[in-house]
């Protein structure tokens, strides 16, 4: 293969739905291609992180669905677009029960390449023996499911390797907490374009959102794809979320995000939603200490070595909401950077 032909291309949303050789394909680019394409320049090669280039995997590799996304491109097309470097965050949620005390939207940054040497690291441990169809955090945790008969040893053994590879590609978090109670403080209010606070489901997204675009540039790269697990609480409060902060915020900040909806994946298949998964029962355990059957999430080598990965928790308690109420009911001054990401 020619050296200058190994590319893995990343799609620019803007250019990529503007460009007329490819605006045919336009529902194509707006549901499935932007973001999920890598882009190396050919004269930096060294740029493939871990020294691997996902055009020679096989068709059995977790990439493939990327590669099929870019192969019927011709070059003059791909080169012409502009180079980006993509950071994803993958997040899901936890906290969805009404008798939940909190809410919570969490998951792991990495470079989009970095993200698919993961997702095959992942695939390669989950058919090791005793082989796992996927991870789920309460199935894990719960000894259920899959891991139904195994003992916490057992369990904490096949899991940790996990925690290895979530360390080596990734390498940090974020996590969104919502108290529910507090958040009572604010439901029916309007905020300040004239929409209600019905539930703390938009709030999570609008937050992440949000404080993702102003952390951008501190995470690396030049632009960033939320991905969400496909069943997450709310897919609606999702879209909603978007079209408010595209609509509400500055230019200069929304380009920040590679994509102007939501990106919804399955977690079987998008592997690195299921570390996700794992680190959002870790942060509801964390958050619900008086709960007895969370005991064993926080008593696990796993909770501990999850922990060790650096995690921005960035909580909203009653004292934010107190002052959310407090603004919008008395149109008390706007108070700067009231949402502080704190160490998990």
């Amino acid at each position: 293969m020619p050296q200058r032909d190994s590319l893995a291309i990343l799609l620019e949303t803007q250019r990529l739905c503007k460009d007329s050789r490819i605006r045919g394909c336009r529902a194509t680019v707006k549901d499935w291609a932007i973001s999920r394409m890598l882009t190396v320049k050919p004269e930096l090669l060294e740029n493939l992180q871990h020294g691997q280039d996902h055009r020679d995997c096989g068709d059995d590799k977790p990439c493939l669905w990327i590669r099929t996304l870019i192969s019927g491109f011709p070059r003059a097309i791909r080169e012409n677009w502009r180079f980006m470097i993509l950071q994803q965050v993958c997040l899901d949620d936890s906290g969805k029960d009404p008798l939940a005390p909190c809410f919570v939207l969490a998951g792991y940054v990495g470079l989009a390449n970095d993200l698919m040497d993961l997702a095959d690291r992942w695939e390669a441990l989950l058919d090791k023996d005793p082989q796992l169809n996927y991870i789920k955090g309460y199935e894990a945790f719960g000894l259920n499911d899959q891991f139904s008969g195994w003992t916490p040893e057992e369990r904490d053994r096949r899991l940790l390797p996990f925690v290895s590879l979530i360390a080596e590609y990734s390498g940090k978090g974020i996590a969104f907490t919502i108290d529910k109670k507090a958040f009572g403080m604010i439901k029916d209010l309007k905020d300040d374009y004239d929409q209600y606070f019905s539930d703390p489901y938009r709030f999570a997204y609008v937050l992440s959102l949000s404080s993702l675009l102003y952390l951008q540039e501190g995470l690396g790269g030049n632009a960033i794809d939320v991905v969400f697990d496909y069943d997450v609480v709310s897919r609606r409060a999702a879209r909603k979320a978007y079209k408010e902060v595209f609509k509400t915020w500055p230019k200069d900040l929304v380009r920040r995000l590679a994509r102007p909806e939501p990106h919804f994946e399955d977690d079987q298949k998008f592997l690195p939603l299921q570390a996700a998964d794992l680190l959002a029962h870790c942060i509801r355990a964390h958050l619900d200490p008086t709960e007895p059957r969370y005991d064993r999430v926080r008593q696990s080598r796993v909770f501990e070595a999850l922990r060790a990965i650096p995690i921005a928790l960035v909580p909203m308690d009653e004292g934010v909401f107190q002052y959310l109420q407090e603004r919008l009911e008395k149109k008390a001054e706007r108070r700067p950077n009231i949402f502080k990401a704190t160490k998990w």
